[in-house]
């Protein structure tokens, strides 16, 4: 992992994003270890959770185009 995405991912500060709160390097076997944030729930189970029908709410929806700007976008940080 370079240090630019180190980085940025200490700079990134957005409240639909956890944050990155340590970093802690293994000088015996060269590995990176990264502390976020608790999250109450992953992106897997919130959608899982939508597909079944188990809410009467509907989540938003985003045009596709938007989404790939986005995602655009962010390469560029």
């Amino acid at each position: 992992m370079s240090m630019g995405v180190l980085n940025l991912l200490r700079e990134l500060k957005h409240p639909n994003v956890i944050s990155l709160q340590r970093v802690f390097l293994s000088h015996t076997d060269r590995k990176v270890w990264l502390l976020f944030d608790y999250a109450e729930h992953d992106l897997w189970h919130i959608i899982k959770f939508y597909r079944a029908g188990k809410t009467s709410k509907k989540p938003v929806m985003v045009p596709k185009a938007m989404v790939n700007r986005n995602i655009l976008q962010l390469g560029f940080l």
